[in-house]
C-alpha cells in the first residue's frame, strides 16, 4: 500500500468511526493489541494497525535499542540493527550498528533521521543531541489549529480542533489538488460563529479583558442554542482572532430550554484601533470543565444568578443571602433586596489600606429614605468604630463615609442622584490608603482623598444592601458584583459598562457555519530558524 493510499484509509476512517460516549472508538483493524481503545496515543492506535506499511515508507527499521556495555548482541540475523544506548565495546551512544553477518558497520544519524523500534512499535527521531519518541508528552509537539502541543490522545478526536497528520512543507498558500507531502487537517465536527467586539465600545488597551457574552449579543444564532450538545454547555468553547488559539472561559449558565446564556471569556487583547474577533464551536460530545482561572487570581465575580451569592472567580468564595429573592436583571438574572433586613454578604475581606476596585449595579426608586449600597467594618454607638460605607440619600445622591476610632467621620455626597428606577452601574476604586475614585455608568465623577481615615476591618467581610443589618434596606435590585484586589483602569471600568449595559450593541455575532468536514489547509508556518518534520508515524516533529 502506498504513502499516499494509507493516507486516503485513513481518512475515510476517520470519517465513518462512530462515537460511543465521550470516546472515540477506533476501527478494530486499527487496535489489535489495544482493546481499551482510549489509553493510547492517536498516533500510536493507528499505527498498531499499519505497522507493515510504515516499514515500507521509508523508516529505518530498528530491531531494538541495546546496551553494550556488557557485551554485544549474541547471535544477530544479517541486517539487524541496532541503537546502541551507552558507549561500549567500539559502539557509541545514540549511533546505529548493522550487523553485515561478521561486522558492524555504524550509522551517525542525520538530523530528523526517523527510525521504527520494532520490538516496542515506536517511532523516533534524532534531533541532533537525542533521540526522542512520537507519542510521549516530552517528545511529540502535535500541531493543532487550536495551537496546542501535546499527546494527541483519542479523547481529542471530539475536540473541536484539527490536528496536522503529514507535513514537509510550509508553504503559505495550499494548493488545490493534495499532493503526498501536503498538509492534512482532520477537523472534528463542531458548529461555529465568529464574534466582533466593536471597538467604539472598547476604552482603550486591555490586556486580559473578561468579555461578557451572552444571549443579548447582536444576531446569536439560532442554531446556536439547539446545537450545543451539553446540557450545561460546557462543550462551548472560544477561539482567538487567529481560530488556533483557545481562550479561557467560565460558563455561569446555558440554557437551551429558554435560549439564555452568560459565558465569560478571556481576551488577551482588545483595543479601539480594530473590532476584536473571536470565534465560538459547540456542538460535540467534547466537553471540558471552567477555567479556574478565567479571571484573574483575586478577582471575585458575582453574577447573582440565584439567592446564594456565587463566585464565579477561581477563589469560589460564596457569600451569604439573607431574605433576597431572585428577579430579572441588567445581565442576565439579579437579585430584589426589598426587606428591611436583607443583604448580601459577599465573603470577602479587603485588607486595610489596600488597593482595590468593587463594582456593582443597582436599580432603585425614589422613596425619600436612605438606602445602603455597601457597607464594611464595625460601629458601637459611633464610639467604637471601623468602617466605610456608601448609600443614597434621602434625594438619591449617593453619599459616602469613612470612619476611624479617634477621629470624626469623614465623607461627602456626589452631585447626581440615581433612584430614577433605571439601572446604575457604580464603581468604587481605593487608591492605595489614600483615594478612592468614584464612576458611574462608565464615567469617571470624582475623587474622595481619605489619607488617614482608613481604618482596620479584619474579620468583618462587605454587606451589601443594608446598614450593618440594622435596617435602611436598599430597597431596589443589585446585580453582577465584581471584586478586584487592584486599581481598575478606567478604560477597563467603561469597557465593562459598555458590555454589560448594552450586550447587543457591544458585539455582533455572525452566521453559524455547519459542522465542518475533513479537509485541506495551511498549518501555520514555522518562525525563525524552526522547521517542520513530518513523521509517516502520524507524527510532527519541530525543530
Amino acid at each position: 500500500m502506498s504513502a499516499a493510499t494509507l493516507r486516503e484509509e485513513i481518512i475515510a476512517q476517520l470519517r465513518i468511526a462512530d462515537a460511543v460516549g465521550r470516546v472515540y472508538r477506533a476501527p478494530a483493524a486499527w487496535q489489535p493489541d489495544n482493546a481499551n481503545a482510549n489509553a493510547k496515543p492517536l498516533a500510536e492506535c493507528i499505527a498498531n494497525a499499519v505497522i507493515p506499511e510504515i516499514q515500507n515508507l521509508g523508516l529505518l527499521n530498528v530491531k531494538q535499542r541495546f546496551d553494550p556495555t556488557p557485551n554485544l548482541p549474541v547471535a544477530p540475523t544479517v541486517g539487524d540493527v541496532y541503537q546502541a544506548t551507552a558507549t561500549a565495546h567500539g559502539w557509541t551512544v545514540n549511533r546505529l550498528y548493522t550487523w553485515t553477518g561478521t561486522v558492524y558497520t555504524e550509522q551517525i544519524p542525520d538530523v530528523g533521521l526517523e527510525i521504527w523500534i520494532k520490538n516496542i512499535n515506536t517511532a523516533s527521531i534524532w534531533t541532533g543531541t537525542e533521540w526522542i519518541d512520537l507519542g510521549t508528552a516530552a517528545a511529540e509537539a502535535v500541531a493543532s489549529v487550536d495551537g496546542r502541543t501535546g499527546v494527541v490522545t483519542l479523547a481529542d478526536l471530539y475536540a473541536p480542533i484539527a490536528h496536522a497528520l503529514l507535513s514537509t512543507t510550509h508553504s503559505d498558500t495550499q494548493a488545490a489538488t493534495p499532493q503526498e507531502d501536503d498538509i492534512l487537517f482532520v477537523p472534528r465536527g463542531y458548529y461555529s460563529f465568529a464574534i466582533s467586539i466593536d471597538k467604539t465600545k472598547v476604552g482603550g488597551s486591555i490586556g486580559g479583558y473578561v468579555y461578557a457574552f451572552t444571549d443579548a449579543a447582536t444576531s446569536v444564532p439560532a442554531g446556536f442554542f439547539t446545537h450545543v450538545a451539553d446540557a450545561g454547555g460546557l462543550d462551548i468553547r472560544f477561539f482567538d482572532t487567529d481560530n488556533l488559539t483557545e481562550l479561557k472561559r467560565t460558563i455561569v449558565y446555558f440554557s437551551a430550554g429558554t435560549s439564555k446564556c452568560e459565558i465569560h471569556v478571556q481576551i488577551p487583547a482588545i483595543n479601539t484601533a480594530s473590532n476584536k474577533v473571536i470565534y465560538c464551536r459547540y456542538g460535540t460530545v467534547y466537553t471540558r470543565a471552567n477555567d479556574s482561572d478565567t479571571f484573574a487570581a483575586t478577582d471575585r465575580y458575582y453574577p447573582l444568578q440565584t439567592a446564594t451569592p456565587t463566585d464565579y472567580g477561581p477563589n469560589g468564595s460564596s457569600g451569604s443571602s439573607t431574605l433576597a429573592t431572585v428577579v430579572d436583571g441588567k445581565v442576565g438574572k439579579g437579585l430584589s433586596l426589598a426587606n428591611t433586613t436583607s443583604r448580601l454578604d459577599g465573603g470577602l475581606e479587603f485588607n486595610a489600606g489596600s488597593t482595590w476596585s468593587i463594582g456593582l449595579w443597582i436599580k432603585v426608586a425614589s422613596t425619600g429614605q436612605n438606602k445602603f449600597i455597601l457597607t464594611r467594618g464595625y460601629y458601637n454607638n459611633g464610639v467604637d468604630k471601623n468602617y466605610y460605607r456608601m448609600w443614597l440619600g434621602s434625594d438619591g445622591k449617593l453619599n459616602w463615609t469613612f470612619a476611624k476610632n479617634g477621629q470624626n467621620d469623614f465623607g461627602g455626597t456626589t452631585p447626581s442622584a440615581y433612584d430614577d428606577n433605571a439601572w446604575h452601574h457604580l464603581v468604587f476604586v481605593c487608591a492605595s490608603n489614600t483615594s478612592v475614585l468614584f464612576y458611574a455608568d462608565g464615567q469617571y465623577v470624582e475623587t474622595w482623598n481619605i489619607s488617614g481615615y482608613i481604618g482596620t476591618y479584619t474579620g468583618y467581610a462587605t454587606i451589601f444592601g443594608n446598614w450593618f443589618g440594622y435596617g435602611a434596606q436598599l430597597n431596589g435590585l443589585v446585580d453582577s458584583i465584581r471584586y478586584y484586589v487592584r486599581q481598575l483602569s478606567a478604560a477597563e471600568i467603561l469597557t465593562i459598562y459598555n458590555n454589560e449595559n448594552s450586550q447587543n450593541s457591544f458585539a455582533s455575532c455572525g452566521a453559524e457555519a455547519a459542522k465542518a468536514t475533513p479537509t485541506w489547509q495551511r498549518l501555520p508556518k514555522p518562525t525563525g530558524s524552526a522547521s517542520l518534520k513530518y513523521s509517516v508515524a502520524l507524527g510532527v516533529h519541530w525543530e
